[in-house]
């Protein structure tokens, strides 16, 4: 039986993701109004990102005095899935508590509330009201594939995919190996594209050079065991008895 996992997506990183997330967050719910930029130029400043980067836009409103915020700073900000669904996006932050005239321009009820725009400005998705940890990671991932790739995006996927194709096709093992980890790493990623892509290359490598996959059953991240796990199911001998579930040891 194939054991799946899903992924998610990222590829621009001004600072490291970690604290991409930190600032975002620091932004939506904790930082003093005096800390937080012009609100609307904020969001014209993560347009022009999103433009360039071909993501979408990840808008947060809240206010300072707003309780169910600090709880979604806390409780589903922090958590590591979610962290990982946020590289998908440029942020922008919103205090209404500064800038009211923004509830009017984008609709919003209430706090906290986000709101997911194309590159272009053209909302893709909403979602107001407190959200745990695995609901607002779900609504990110269903946000993310509804607005799927813009022009900047595909032509991103086109330079990716030709560096992976030249390194598989190398007979020096360790460029086979940079190849894979950059397949195992876009297969993290929600957006169908390069999903497919790097599912459809593990495939013809476990067909043709298995060898080079099955050491990547050992991998750190749980994610990159199971598609290396399913890509050589029924190919290698004694696999069904292997479970990708269970930590390497060290």
């Amino acid at each position: 039986m194939s054991v799946n996992a899903r992924n998610g997506k990222g590829r621009r990183k001004v600072l490291p993701i970690v604290w991409q997330a930190l600032l975002f967050t620091a932004l939506l719910f904790g930082a003093p109004a005096r800390a937080l930029v012009e609100d609307r130029t904020e969001v014209d400043e993560a347009l022009r990102a999103a433009r360039k980067s071909g993501k979408p836009v990840l808008v947060a409103f809240s206010t300072t005095a707003c309780g169910y915020c600090k709880r979604m700073r806390r409780e589903t900000l922090a958590d590591a899935s979610v962290s990982a669904e946020l590289e998908g996006f440029e942020h922008a932050a919103v205090d209404l508590g500064r800038d009211p005239v923004s509830a009017r321009i984008y609709g919003i009820p209430g706090v906290p509330a986000f709101v997911v725009l194309s590159p272009e400005g053209r909302e893709v998705s909403r979602l107001v009201g407190f959200a745990g940890a695995e609901a607002f990671r779900d609504w990110l991932w269903r946000a993310n594939e509804a607005f799927g790739l813009g022009p900047a995006g595909k032509q991103d996927f086109e330079v990716f995919a030709e560096e992976v194709r030249q390194k598989l096709a190398q007979e020096d093992k360790l460029e086979v190996g940079k190849g894979i980890g950059l397949l195992l790493g876009r297969t993290r990623w929600r957006d169908p594209l390069y999903r497919e892509f790097a599912t459809l290359q593990l495939l013809e490598l476990a067909e043709e050079r298995p060898e080079l996959l099955v050491p990547w059953l050992k991998a750190p991240k749980l994610v990159m065991r199971i598609h290396v796990y399913n890509a050589l199911l029924g190919k290698v001998r004694g696999l069904e008895d292997a479970d990708p579930w269970e930590p390497p040891r060290k």
